[in-house]
């Protein structure tokens, strides 16, 4: 009996429960649009009587909506009315510049960081806390370098200061500690980035994506979109990676039937790795070598010449400055003439007219020798003896007419730029390391030293040669031409290459 009482006394509270839960599902689903469609919207179009057909209280979320004094909510941008529950409404069109928006996903780049926080690059300014990050505290966060790339979503927006980002989930989605690396936002580590469209980056974040979709069903991958019109793809291989971020480029003005052609396309090319590596070494010079190859070139052509119109140029700046200086204060800067007696106001003025001439004639000459037609440039044995000189290294001159003769086909004692392209590409292609590399030694080292200083770098030589022999290879390549250097003179750079041409050679003769 008691135990009865006891359970009638608690029933009406029990009751009223019920009820307010039930009471919360029903206003829950009535501010669900259950019926909305996205449609195309232009500006000045009045969409409050969609916007307001469950509910009266309406959050404008982004761009693309403006409420009027008389409560009316009009478009103020072309593009796709968007819903997203609970009440939230936007005009998705594609920006030519990023606006933040609460709640963007976006990928930045670190520009700046101090104790309390990083300044992150997501097209504009955006400050990042050192502490917001899933399970992070004051001794055990992360640790962002320059340049670390960031993916985060838009904790704050106000028009006068710049936005907050924060790579802590919202309150909707399981936390995961940033230490187990599931989190969901954090710092992007391999892979690739690659800018798109804004509209093209705001389409991969749809469900219905069929270029990620087309991808899915054929790669595996990991991909991060950011709102901002920056992408961030990783797979197990280059050639995947490659594939993957031309299909999302070549997407955005495709239909879904055409997006799947695409892909398949794409995958069809990129099948047999190892058939198109060799096709490209029978090619011989990629375009990127050719590039710099003729940038060579132009640099040999009367090399001699154009340092001596340097010097001559130099020369007659600094004697012209010290001439000026001793017009306008003969008492501080005196000048004697070739008798040793202080020259005159006239000897000077005439002196002057004399370095202006030749000076003058110097410029027009250099100028001259930098447009002339490339047809008539030509690489002579003093252009090549002056050039290798100021790399520290002296030869001979039997030594620079045999590195002439390498690539001098019609034996006119020059080179012009097909027979250096020409001996460039036989060295390239040779497989019995018979055919003579001095020459080509020389010009590849100078392919690499863009600067011209005598100095190579481990990435100065990454691009060219990621480029010939892809990821799979360039690790080794390295190895075996900076061994444990960071950084070649010419003279340590022919050392290594003459050594590996030996040990090749010796190879084959074992084989």
């Amino acid at each position: 009996m008691l135990q009865h009482n006891k359970r009638k006394a608690i029933n009406p509270a029990e009751d009223a429960a019920d009820i307010d839960a039930s009471s919360f599902l029903e206003d829950a689903q009535r501010s669900v649009d259950f019926l909305f469609s996205s449609v195309v919207v232009l500006p000045g179009d009045d969409v409050t009587a969609t916007l307001t057909k469950t509910t009266r209280r309406v959050k404008l979320a982004g761009t693309g909506l403006r409420q009027l004094p008389d409560e009316r909510i009009v478009c103020t941008n072309a593009g796709v009315l968007r819903y997203r529950p609970a009440n939230r409404y936007w005009v998705e069109f594609n920006h030519k510049r990023y606006v933040a928006s609460m709640d963007d996903g976006v990928i930045g780049i670190v520009t700046d960081r101090n104790a309390e926080f990083y300044r992150v690059n997501i097209g504009a300014a955006a400050t990042l806390g050192s502490l917001a990050f899933d399970g992070a505290t004051k001794r055990n966060r992360p640790s962002l370098r320059l340049g670390s790339l960031v993916y985060a979503r838009v904790s704050k927006t106000n028009p006068d200061v710049e936005p907050e980002i924060t790579c802590e989930a919202p309150p909707s989605v399981t936390k995961k500690d940033w230490m187990t690396g599931l989190a969901i936002y954090g710092e992007l580590n391999d892979g690739y980035v690659f800018k798109t469209s804004i509209g093209l980056a705001k389409s991969l974040l749809h469900e219905d994506c069929q270029v990620l979709a087309s991808l899915g069903k054929k790669l595996p991958f990991e991909v991060a979109v950011g709102v901002n019109g920056v992408v961030w793809v990783h797979a197990k291989s280059t050639k995947n990676i490659t594939i993957i971020s031309n299909a999302i480029m070549n997407s955005e003005t495709m239909s879904p039937s055409e997006v799947d052609a695409m892909v398949s396309r794409l995958l069809e090319e990129a099948e047999d790795v190892q058939t198109a590596s060799y096709i490209d070494d029978a090619k011989g010079m990629i375009a990127q070598e050719e590039r710099e190859l003729r940038r060579v070139f132009d640099h040999l052509s009367s090399y001699r010449q154009k340092k001596k119109l340097t010097h001559t140029i130099s020369d007659c700046k600094e004697r012209r400055q010290r001439l000026e200086s001793s017009r306008n204060n003969p008492e501080v800067s005196t000048l004697l003439n070739e008798q040793g007696v202080k020259m005159s106001r006239d000897e000077i003025e005439d002196e002057l007219r004399k370095v202006d001439q030749t000076l003058e004639k110097a410029v027009a000459d250099q100028v001259a020798a930098q447009n002339s037609n490339s047809h008539s440039r030509v690489i002579k044995n003093d252009d090549l003896y002056e050039a290798i000189k100021a790399f520290g290294k002296v030869c001979s001159k039997k030594e620079i007419s045999d590195m002439i003769w390498e690539a001098d086909e019609n034996l006119d004692g020059v080179v012009d730029w097909e027979e250096l392209r020409s001996m460039f590409n036989r060295n390239l292609l040779d497989r019995t390391e018979l055919e003579p590399a001095n020459l080509f030694n020389v010009v590849q080292f100078m392919t690499y030293d863009k600067k011209n200083c005598g100095i190579i770098t481990a990435d100065d030589t990454m691009a060219i040669l990621f480029a010939r022999y892809g990821q799979s290879q360039l690790e080794m390549r390295m190895k075996q031409l900076f061994g444990d250097s960071d950084e070649l003179t010419f003279v340590d750079y022919l050392e290594r290459v003459g050594k590996q041409r030996r040990s090749n050679v010796e190879a084959r003769a074992k084989a």
